[in-house]
């Protein structure tokens, strides 16, 4: 594995590269990268004088943040995408060209090692199982890939990743996770992990947060690309499923803590929903109930004394980015292909240009989900050179095909 990581071959300015290469290709598969994060120790490197950083006899390995089986796995999509590392892995002779599957290949084998403990879930392991798992579909093996994210799926729910502490609406008992519960799975709810020195530590949280919001997200898009038919069933439910959409790419870029809706709200129930977490909120405070025990009553939340500064704005409409509209339309994706797998139109009563078959309320789903896309985000020959230059032009096109 050490050999696999070679800071002789992986510089900080190739590092960079397949970064850009991740993004182009994956960031709406996977958004879960954090660019600053990623890059800010790739750019420090590159900043440093030169004696520092061509010492032939003290070779520095400057690589992103992340374990090894990460960055091996980040390697294993991107690889096959960079001349020199796939030049590297496969050179090119006089009667064979070089192979950028064979570099791809040698990361996810490096990647796969026999001795990972599968039990030691973390962030991190999850979205390197979630790439590993993209390259396997990606080379042809499905039953490999399915595998692998159903893993990654089920590391994400031991995790309690489907859940934000502030969205649990259940019925009155079960409204509010335990505090040692909350804890051991990493939520955190309103009145915790929120008194921050800096409005750097506030936004340092959020990015934290978002990060683990992606990182579920991202087990659902792959679970929506290979789930079909009765064979490979879908694992994850929108009904099932208590945390908010991505936010934009502007906010995650710029730590701005934001609410945005859950899969299948409009604005109007986001809006309901929060008010009536604000009531639950309040009644259980008045009740004395604090976290899973009675104690006496607190003051209200910032939620309660309707502070929006201090628990972010709400992105909905024209503001709502591209990555949850794109979570949004794979959500009717996997509802057409439930539909399509189990029998389509010939296990239908009525007629497809009848309204009440179901062929035509899905396709009312998506006249509606087109109609509601802002001004910006429709398809045009200017939209599209518009997010070219944006560098959203992946999330965009996948919006739309």
């Amino acid at each position: 594995m050490v050999d696999a990581l070679d800071p002789s071959l992986l510089t900080p300015t190739i590092w960079s590269e397949p970064f850009e290469i991740f993004q182009l290709h994956y960031s709406a598969d996977l958004p879960f990268l954090h660019p600053p994060t990623f890059l800010k120790p790739l750019r420090q490197a590159t900043m440093q004088p030169p004696a520092m950083t061509t010492m032939p006899e003290k070779q520095v390995n400057v690589r992103p943040p992340g374990s090894d089986e990460f960055l091996l796995a980040f390697l294993a999509l991107t690889a096959r995408f960079h001349p020199v590392i796939v030049a590297h892995h496969s050179p090119q002779t006089a009667s064979r060209p070089s192979n950028p599957l064979i570099a791809s290949e040698y990361y996810a084998c490096a990647a796969n090692r026999p001795d990972q403990d599968g039990g030691n879930q973390s962030i991190e392991m999850i979205q390197a199982a979630l790439m590993l798992g993209l390259h396997e579909w990606g080379m042809c093996r499905g039953f490999k890939a399915w595998v692998r994210i159903g893993l990654a799926i089920r590391g994400a729910q031991a995790m309690g990743l489907q859940y934000e502490k502030d969205l649990d609406d259940e019925p009155n008992s079960r409204s509010m996770a335990l505090d040692s519960e909350a804890e051991r799975m990493g939520l955190s709810g309103r009145g915790r992990n929120h008194s921050f020195s800096s409005s750097a530590g506030e936004g340092n949280a959020f990015i934290e947060q978002e990060i683990r919001r992606r990182t579920f997200w991202s087990c659902y898009v792959m679970d929506r690309y290979l789930s079909s038919g009765k064979y490979r069933p879908q694992m994850l439910h929108a009904r099932e499923l208590r945390i908010q959409l991505p936010a934009s790419e502007r906010s995650f870029l710029f730590a701005e803590k934001v609410r945005t809706m859950m899969l299948g709200e409009n604005e109007r129930k986001a809006a309901g929903r929060s008010e009536v977490q604000c009531h639950r909120q309040a009644a259980m405070s008045s009740n004395g109930y604090q976290g899973g025990s009675y104690a006496p009553s607190s003051p209200a939340t910032p939620l309660q004394n309707g502070n929006d500064d201090k628990e972010g704005r709400l992105e909905v409409g024209s503001d709502e980015g591209l990555v949850s509209r794109y979570i949004r339309v794979l959500e009717i994706y996997g509802n057409v292909v439930q539909w399509s797998c189990s029998g389509g139109r010939r296990t239908e009563e009525y007629p497809p240009w009848d309204a009440r078959s179901e062929y035509q309320k899905l396709l009312g789903l998506c006249h509606d989900f087109k109609a509601s896309l802002p001004r910006q985000h429709i398809l045009s020959p200017q939209n599209t050179q518009a997010h070219i230059s944006m560098k959203t032009q992946t999330p965009y096109t996948l919006v739309h095909t």
